[in-house]
């Protein structure tokens, strides 16, 4: 790592800050949680398993919507914090290469350093971690905070990611867990000026990443890429952010303000 790529490093550090102010917490809304009031309150799973036809065939063990959804949300939150922690960890062990004279050709391993580091960390960690490692992408920060002052909404960024050979190339991971086998199956379409997507877990979380990479952007005035990532008991892979999507995310903002403000529309 070269001097230059120390202080470009350490600069990048420095603006992954917090946004922690608690007004804010309190007065802004978690923007997942109004695009699904809004975009795809009717999302059915049963549905999409019957025109999944042979397809459904893979999906998950659970029978009903709720075990489904509690058990894949609780086990996502596992992984959220399990790599969270390990890249908080290892964003302090990176600060002290920056602000040091001591020298490698990139970035340290992530993929070794959670490995030894961190404990034990589950099979789906691992997994998430190995795909990450593949693409060449390095965990710099996790659950970083991003906000939209103007419409009053937030989220968290899963993962920020560096490559490893060009430190000041940020991508944006949203991390997604099950959902083997009907990630894709629609029940239906989504509303207003998405109509015309099919409402599947897919596209939810495309339009997911899309606001959050906009929030990003309006947060640090920067767009990097953006992916999503699935990760099931078996496999890893990953989509770039869908072009629709990041189209529509300020359309998609500007409702969600309207219907805040109690306007119709």
């Amino acid at each position: 790592m070269t001097a230059s790529d120390r202080d470009r490093l350490e600069r990048l550090l420095h603006r992954l800050k917090r946004h922690d102010d608690t007004h804010c917490n309190r007065a802004f809304c978690g923007v997942t949680r109004v695009a699904h009031r809004l975009y795809y309150p009717k999302y059915n799973f049963q549905t999409a398993l019957k025109k999944g036809g042979a397809t459904a065939a893979r999906a998950s063990r659970e029978t009903t919507v709720r075990t489904r959804r509690k058990a894949g949300m609780s086990h996502g939150r596992c992984v959220d914090r399990e790599i969270a922690r390990a890249t908080k960890a290892y964003n302090r062990f990176v600060r002290s290469i920056a602000t040091t004279k001591r020298s490698c050709a990139t970035l340290p391993c992530f993929r070794r350093f959670a490995r030894d580091g961190q404990g034990t960390i589950s099979d789906t960690a691992r997994r998430l971690i190995a795909h990450l490692d593949g693409l060449e992408l390095v965990p710099i920060d996790a659950q970083v905070r991003v906000v939209d002052r103007a419409n009053r909404v937030r989220t968290c960024v899963d993962l920020v990611c560096a490559r490893k050979r060009r430190v000041d190339s940020l991508v944006l991971v949203e991390v997604k867990c099950g959902f083997e086998g009907y990630v894709s199956l629609a029940s239906g379409r989504m509303q207003f000026e998405l109509r015309d997507v099919p409402d599947s877990p897919r596209n939810q979380h495309h339009l997911q990443l899309a606001l959050t990479r906009e929030l990003y952007a309006r947060t640090y005035q920067d767009q990097p890429e953006a992916i999503v990532v699935w990760i099931t008991d078996t496999t890893a892979h990953h989509e770039r952010v869908e072009p629709w999507a990041v189209r529509h995310a300020p359309d998609v903002l500007r409702r969600i303000r309207r219907s805040r403000s109690g306007a119709s529309g």
